[in-house]
């Protein structure tokens, strides 16, 4: 009888283990979730730079049949992110101008902004 009962309490957990066993799950757990969270931060970063330089293209496809006039700012909202704009010119050897677009966006009390440069014959 006590053989029986021996064998039974050695197959057994221990509170212990069970204890270890859920701390060591729980950390996994958040580590997977700490991971999941960056991953999706840096998507979005990723998604508020794309539109910005999408953005600067569009601005200066425009600039380069004369919507757009050199010199000019703006604001432009995409993805319910606010864009500044601002167009800039510089003439080079003639008749070539160079177009430069900065596009600005906030991003955690600071501005992050990207430049795209064109040059182009009037």
């Amino acid at each position: 009888m006590k053989s029986s009962a021996k064998r039974i309490g050695n197959r057994a957990f221990t509170l212990l283990e069970v204890l270890v066993a859920g701390v060591v799950l729980t950390l996994g757990v958040i580590l997977v979730l700490q991971g999941i969270t960056g991953a999706m931060a840096a998507s979005g970063r990723i998604s508020r730079r794309e539109q910005a330089q999408a953005l600067a293209g569009d601005l200066l496809d425009r600039a380069g049949v004369g919507e757009i006039i050199a010199s000019e700012i703006g604001v432009e909202v995409r993805a319910g992110v606010e864009y500044s704009w601002r167009m800039a010119d510089a003439a080079l050897d003639p008749p070539l101008i160079r177009m430069t677009c900065t596009v600005r966006w906030p991003k955690s009390g600071k501005r992050r902004s990207v430049q795209l440069e064109r040059i182009v014959a009037p």
